[in-house]
């Protein structure tokens, strides 16, 4: 078999030393020059410092292109700060990532479908999902929880802006296949991580066997799985356990973000003591 490559002449690829230097001098930058690459690299420095600093850029508009699995196509527009605190005014990449995750899952955009997603921030997700099962007529019960309520107020203005009715509490419904056309979205500031914070739900109208999914995006940064059984212990891993318990259908979603990936992670981290 004869190859296609067609290889140039050696002297037509790489030129001897003597003729690329042969009738050429080498120029250093001129002064004016140095100084204007000099300048202008210390003015983008000063800039990022004072950007990082003096906040200079506060808000931010977080624009996504969905299709919903009808094959509908759907905008998602978000504002959002460009950097904490709060730390769930922030789009960060993981609840992005849910946001697709969850859309994939043929059984969790369905009318009878009740969500909890927990750690919601500015509502990529909770929103998301909404707009995508109006555009197919699914509507699922989306119930948007965090403990931060500034996070919760931008969740709901936001909301607002992309067509989204947003409820402060939980109707309970008794049978989980009762369903509406239009989605339903409620806000609710909730502590996952609290000892009481399953009949915190209860109290808010949400029963454990009124859900029928759980998700939630970089929720846990380390630890948090230490004596989940221990009914006097509080934190994320305790309380999906005990809604588990209490409901054995329930579908828990979760999307955790390694931290420490790569070699230069896993030595820092070898070297501050986490496994």
């Amino acid at each position: 078999a004869h190859s296609r490559v067609k290889w140039l002449p050696h002297r037509d690829v790489v030129k001897p030393v003597h003729e690329m230097t042969a009738g050429h001098t080498l120029k250093r930058p001129s002064g004016g020059t140095a100084a204007v690459v000099y300048v202008g690299g210390m003015a983008v420095i000063a800039g990022l410092f004072a950007d990082e600093y003096l906040n200079l850029r506060t808000w931010r508009t977080a624009s996504h292109r969905l299709r919903s699995p009808g094959g509908k196509n759907v905008e998602l527009n978000l504002q959002a700060r460009f950097r904490p605190p709060p730390i769930g005014s922030v789009e960060w990449p993981a609840g992005r990532v849910l946001l697709e995750c969850a859309a994939d899952d043929s059984h969790l955009l369905q009318p009878n479908s009740s969500i909890l997603e927990i750690g919601s921030g500015i509502g990529t997700a909770a929103i998301g999902l909404a707009l995508l099962g109006s555009a197919d007529h699914r509507a699922p019960s989306i119930i948007a929880t965090d403990v931060c309520k500034d996070s919760l107020e931008l969740l709901r203005l936001n909301a607002k802006a992309n067509g989204i009715s947003i409820a402060e509490r939980v109707e309970a419904r008794d049978d989980v296949s009762q369903s509406t056309v239009a989605p339903a979205v409620s806000a609710v500031c909730w502590d996952v991580s609290s000892t009481d914070a399953i009949e915190a739900l209860e109290e808010r109208g949400i029963r454990s066997t009124y859900l029928t999914h759980i998700i939630g995006a970089d929720v846990v940064y380390s630890g948090g799985a230490e004596d989940a059984d221990d009914p006097n212990r509080g934190g994320l891993a305790h309380t999906i356990a005990g809604l588990m318990r209490l409901n054995p259908n329930l579908k828990v979603k979760l999307i955790l973000v390694n931290r420490f990936a790569g070699g230069g992670g896993l030595a820092g981290a070898a070297l501050g003591g986490v496994d």
